[in-house]
């Protein structure tokens, strides 16, 4: 059914039941969407039409086309889902970005893409960034660059974020959290995050919970492999220095895996990051 068709069979069905509000309110979701892909529109439609069918306000006919267009968007459904790969990987080869697919899984831009059925998982590193029910690869493909966009759309100093990790390290060592100087990072990203919300003045002059910023894990992560992407040695003769994780601390996880980013600092494969500290060089 072309956009065209969908729009007319939308436009029957609201001149049919536009005296009925409740099959109105029903069907609402539906007759409203516009452009938000199969897979977010077929339950739509399987629900109006469930509704409609209820009451029985509709004739033959009209059923009948509303049956196969959810026909043909369960279809389509498949079809995409059997091809989402492809696509999402050819949208990125379109789009210059760095693409690579693996068995199970593929390598789009910094994230690790996984799917089962119609949910499709982002991972940054050791760190899910989030879900999504969708059979479009290149919706995928959008999704993943808007998300890519949300993580270098904070401000990011390489400076002032190392002047951040020193401080959250001064802070574990004096609260006794840091055993050797050494500071596990799941134990120090909270006082990244205290400290990050202390220099800001906004919220130290009026604190509140809409004043806090949220920096997740995911932004701590990616902001070290930013900081890392031009190497791990500050021009004060200082260095972010690691610890790679044993197996026991993996299986507990107790580590971090780093973003792959371009840039020398970063090897050629993802950091494995146990404890963070500070030394001088």
């Amino acid at each position: 059914m072309t956009p065209a068709e969908q729009k007319e069979l939308k436009a029957k069905i609201a001149a049919r039941i536009k005296n009925d509000n409740k099959l109105r309110r029903a069907v609402r979701a539906w007759a409203n969407a516009n452009d938000v892909g199969t897979a977010a529109e077929l339950p739509l439609l399987t629900k109006s039409v469930d509704a409609l069918r209820a009451v029985r306000s509709l004739d033959a006919d009209l059923f009948a086309e509303l049956d196969t267009q959810r026909a043909e968007l369960a279809r389509s459904m498949e079809q995409q889902l059997e091809r989402r790969r492809e696509d999402l990987l050819g949208a990125a080869e379109e789009a210059g970005c760095r693409a690579i697919r693996r068995q199970d899984y593929d390598h789009v831009d910094c994230f690790r893409v996984t799917y089962r059925r119609l949910r499709v998982t982002l991972e940054l590193g050791s760190e899910k960034w989030g879900t999504l029910d969708e059979a479009d690869g290149r919706r995928v493909f959008d999704r993943l660059i808007e998300a890519r966009a949300e993580l270098d759309g904070l401000p990011f100093s390489r400076d002032e974020f190392f002047d951040i990790v020193k401080e959250a390290v001064r802070t574990a060592r004096a609260k006794e959290l840091a055993r050797d100087g050494t500071v596990a990072i799941r134990q120090l990203h909270p006082l990244v995050v205290v400290e990050r919300q202390l220099r800001d003045q906004g919220f130290m002059k009026q604190p509140s919970a809409r004043r806090f910023s949220d920096y997740s894990m995911c932004q701590f992560i990616y902001d070290l492999a930013r900081f890392g992407r031009e190497g791990w040695l500050t021009g004060r003769g200082e260095r972010l220095s690691s610890q790679t994780p044993n197996m026991g601390t993996i299986a507990a996880r107790g580590a971090v895996t780093l973003p792959m980013l371009d840039g020398p600092g970063m090897g050629m494969q993802s950091p494995q990051i146990a404890k963070l500290w500070i030394e001088r060089t």
